[in-house]
Order: C-alpha cells, then structure tokens, then sequence
C-alpha cells in the first residue's frame, strides 16, 4: 500500500534534501511520483524506469499497484519537485506497455530514453547492467556534495 510505502521512505530517509536524487523502477517509480507530489524541496533528479501511471490489465499486479495510481497524478506538482527528470522504458517491456511509459514522459513534459531489448530494464529480462543510467549517475553526481 501506498501509505505503508511513505510512512517506511519517511522513517528510513526522513527529510528530503535539495541535493537528493530519487530513483524508482516500475511500481517504484510511481511511488517516486507520490513523493514528488508531496516534496517541500526541489530535489536535484528524479530518475523513473519502466514508469507507468494507471493499470497494466494483469489483475495480480493492478490489485498491487491500485493505491499507487488510484488518484490523479498532480503532473504541475510533480515536475516542480525535483530540478530534472529522466525516464527510461525497454522497447519491449512485457509488463509495461511503451505506450504507458510514453504517456509519463508526455505529462512531464521530458524525453523517454528507450533501451532497446531492454525488456522490463531488469535481471528476470536479461537485463544485468543499465550503462545509461550509469552514465546519467556520473553526471548527475557532485563530487563536493556531502553523501546521504
């Protein structure tokens, strides 16, 4: 359930730092979503992989991710939460449709990164190492900001 998501983010992380970056896969990545709704900060990055925002039609996941995508997504509020947004989706994803991921990068207003062969970006697809999401960390990482 959503809430027993934030309360364990808000227990473990406490309060979100302007030089965070979030990073959320499939569910997870609507989760990240929630959190940029709600942040009193402007984080650094929000990095979302295989993101989706409504049901993905195989009733044992939609009755999981239900409280997740349940109420409408508050897109001006999201994109005001952190200073950069990137998604990625596999061009292949058997859970995520491109479709759905594209319809979140359309709502932010950012690019989709398609990997292609990707799958659902993780092990049970194949998909062992993520070089663009490395890379994107290499970037994204200020050296002289203190780590977490």
């Amino acid at each position: 359930e959503l809430e027993s998501w934030l309360s364990a983010f808000r227990q473990r992380v406490g309060t979100l730092l302007e030089s965070d970056i979030l990073v959320g896969h499939s569910i997870g990545a609507a989760f990240v979503l929630r959190v940029l709704e709600q942040s009193p900060v402007f984080l650094r990055a929000a990095i979302l992989v295989a993101p989706f925002c409504r049901s993905l039609d195989i009733p044992a996941f939609d009755a999981l991710n239900q409280s997740f995508i349940a109420a409408p997504f508050r897109w001006g509020r999201i994109r005001k939460g952190a200073r950069q947004l990137f998604l990625f989706a596999g061009s292949n994803d058997p859970y995520v449709p491109l479709a759905f991921s594209e319809d979140v990068a359309g709502a932010l207003e950012v690019p989709l990164q398609i990997v292609p062969g990707g799958g659902h970006l993780n092990a049970e697809s194949g998909y062992l190492e993520f070089p663009e999401l490395l890379k994107l960390f290499e970037k994204l990482i200020d050296r002289r900001s203190p780590p977490r």
